[in-house]
């Protein structure tokens, strides 16, 4: 059981779990309405292209580039007024 654990946990450098905690945090601060949620979500995405390219899982590498693109575009956009007709 521990062996599973460690396994679990090295596989691919600890990245996969890097990934899952800033991609909740970024959920968790998104909906307190707190900016730095993009920011958590562009390292989840990071993380993300990484264990998926060790793993050879390319859908999910560029799953994640348009994620980490979007998160970028949101976080700039923050806070802009937008012209109204």
């Amino acid at each position: 059981m521990l062996d599973l654990l460690i396994n679990s946990l090295t596989t691919y450098y600890g990245l996969d779990w890097v990934s899952v905690v800033f991609g909740i945090s970024a959920t968790y601060a998104l909906g307190k309405q707190n900016r730095t949620g993009f920011v958590f979500s562009a390292i989840s995405c990071i993380s993300g292209i990484a264990v998926a390219s060790i793993s050879a899982q390319y859908g999910y590498v560029c799953y994640n580039f348009i994620l980490m693109a979007m998160a970028l575009r949101a976080y700039a956009n923050w806070g802009r007024v937008r012209a109204t007709a």
